[in-house]
């Protein structure tokens, strides 16, 4: 049974006790009144005038009652849906609570996710800096090396120079036995200094003037075997390390060959040939 179909019960409960109760008080009234006229029960007047306001009381208590049933009802109600309200409050502020800490977490992550990309950045920065400084520090110490190298190869070349001019100057004035001696020599550091990058610069009679690692000195004449304007002789070797030119080699070239212009007398015996 219901709430509700309760309260109906009890209403009809109480409002026939009222009326019964009612009845009986004016029932009480009407036999004093009518029947007895005062004169034998005076007290059921009283009794009835009470029962009468009693059961009047008792019938209209259900409807006050009701009444005030309906505002604790309401109350009740009101009471409930505040509950729920507070319970969705509460529950949306857990939320709210649960949110505001997911964030406070995800930003520390982040602080501290960029606090070791920082420090990661740094790091590598460091390193890279001190990379660079100790590859800076080999660059000068490699350009160094490489100058020391440029002086004492060119120091190298410089003695190599000098001793091939002066193994030329040998070959010049030397006899036939000791040229031999030299040229044999000369064949032998000429190889070593080649393996090397250095060479010399001897060109042969005859060989075509080549510009770039002959020099010209002037024209000589020759016995009509070079042609003109080939190397007739080679007055002074050059020198060149691997694809440079440290000297070029100078030359004399072979001059061209002059026709000696005809005399009277090879005129006259031009004159005198009998014709056929």
């Amino acid at each position: 049974m219901g709430t509700q179909e309760r309260g109906v019960t009890h209403y009809l409960a109480f409002a026939g006790v009222g009326i019964a109760l009612t009845i009986s008080g004016l029932y009480l009234v009407w036999l004093e009144l009518l029947v007895y006229d005062f004169s034998r029960v005076p007290w059921l007047i009283a009794i009835g005038a009470v029962l009468t306001i009693t059961g009047c009381v008792i019938a209209i208590y259900p409807l006050a009652l009701d009444g005030q049933l309906r505002s604790i009802h309401r109350l009740r109600d009101y009471l409930r849906e505040t509950e729920r309200i507070n319970a969705d409050l509460d529950a949306k502020m857990r939320l709210q609570t649960q949110l505001i800490s997911a964030l406070r977490s995800l930003e520390q992550m982040f602080l501290d996710e960029r606090e070791r990309l920082n420090q990661n950045a740094q790091s590598m920065i460091d390193s890279l800096r001190d990379q660079f400084k100790r590859q800076d520090e080999q660059i000068q110490e490699a350009r160094r090396d490489l100058e020391r190298q440029r002086k004492q190869l060119e120091t190298w070349e410089q003695v190599c120079e000098e001793y091939l001019d002066h193994l030329q100057s040998w070959i010049d004035l030397a006899d036939d036995d000791k040229k031999q001696v030299i040229e044999r020599l000369l064949k032998q550091f000429l190889r070593l200094t080649e393996s090397v990058g250095f060479a010399a610069i001897i060109p042969e009679p005859g060989s075509p003037l080549i510009e770039e690692l002959h020099e010209c000195a002037g024209e000589e004449h020759s016995d009509g075997s070079i042609p003109p304007g080939n190397v007739c002789r080679c007055l002074r070797w050059g020198y060149r390390s691997g694809r440079d030119v440290l000297r070029k080699a100078r030359v004399l070239i072979a001059a061209p060959v002059e026709t000696p212009l005809p005399t009277d007398e090879d005129t006259d015996a031009c004159s005198t040939t009998p014709r056929n």
